[in-house]
Formats: C-alpha cells, structure tokens, sequence
C-alpha cells in the first residue's frame, strides 16, 4: 500500500516529466511540409445560409533555411470562378524562435501601430499558428489555426477572436496531394 506522501511524491514527479514526454513527441516542421486542398464548414454571425458557410482551402508548407519555413494558405468563399466568390491568400516565412518547435516571422510589428503579431508552434502532431492585431479602438483581435497532420493530410481548425469573444469558427479537412 502506497501512503499519501508517496503518492503525491510520483504524483508530482510524472506531472514534472509531463512536459518533457510530450516535447520529445513533437514531430519536426518536415513532417508538415506538403501541398494540401480541401474544403471547410466556416460558422459565423454574417453566415447567409442557416449560420454555416462552406470554404475551399489549400494550405502548402516548405521549408526555408536556416530550419523554418514558408506557409501559405488560400480561402475561397463561395464556389471558385463564380462573379461572387471571394479569394484571400496569405504567405508567411517563419523562422525558430526562442525554444524548439516555436517559430517567429523575420520581424514583428507593432500592435499599439495597428501592426499583426504572429507566431507558430508545433505541439504533437499539430502546427499551431497565431496573429494577433490591435484595432484604432484598442481592440484586438486574434487568429488561432491549428494544423493537424493526420493519415491522409490534414485536420484544420480556425478560430477568430474579437475582444475574447469568437466571431468565427472554420473546420475542416484537407488531403495532401501531389505537385
């Protein structure tokens, strides 16, 4: 029989060792480069049709020197080549930053100037990117993606923040394909 000092001693000690195990099961940034395509469910205030709203994505990550990367991401809303349809396609080049598996652009800008703050991390199987901007109001306003590699491509989630309130939420699923 274990007493309670015991317990909590191997308590305490597996919560330490806790964010060590999980560091050593981070997959590297190789492991999510490729050319990914596939649709999304996007819920939001201004959706037209019953809250929801359907996305085209296509999502390509490669790597950069020295150990970073590139990421690029299109979404299409509406359906492609409708007069209506809307296209947003964004690149950032990320760089490591000041632990592993966390990566920064080549340089910040400012929030109090309105500027976007962005960073990336890797924890497990997932790629998590952030960017966060401050409005002439004072509010910000954050983006959460979170990548996830999976058998087949990729998991991919959105969140949009305005204030700590969520205005948008986006999920979907994406298949890696070949160039």
């Amino acid at each position: 029989m274990i007493g309670r000092p015991t317990r909590a001693l191997v308590i305490a000690l597996a919560l330490s060792w806790a964010p060590v195990l999980a560091q050593a099961e981070d997959r590297p940034i190789s492991d999510f480069f490729g050319h990914y395509v596939g649709s999304a469910m996007a819920k939001t205030e201004d959706s037209r049709s019953l809250g929801f709203e359907m996305r085209d994505l296509d999502v390509i990550i490669e790597g950069a020197e020295p150990g970073g990367f590139v990421l690029s991401w299109t979404t299409i809303r509406g359906r492609d080549g409708d007069k209506d349809a809307k296209r947003k396609t964004r690149t950032m080049f990320f760089k490591p930053g000041v632990a592993p598996n966390i990566f920064g652009p080549e340089t910040q800008g400012d929030p109090a100037k309105g500027e976007e703050v962005a960073w990336s991390r890797i924890d497990g199987d997932t790629l998590y990117t952030y960017l966060m901007a401050v409005n002439e109001r004072g509010d910000y306003e954050m983006q959460m993606y979170s990548r996830q590699v999976t058998k087949d491509g990729m998991a991919l989630d959105f969140e949009r923040f305005h204030d700590g309130e969520r205005t948008r939420k986006v999920s979907g699923k994406l298949k890696r394909v070949e160039d």
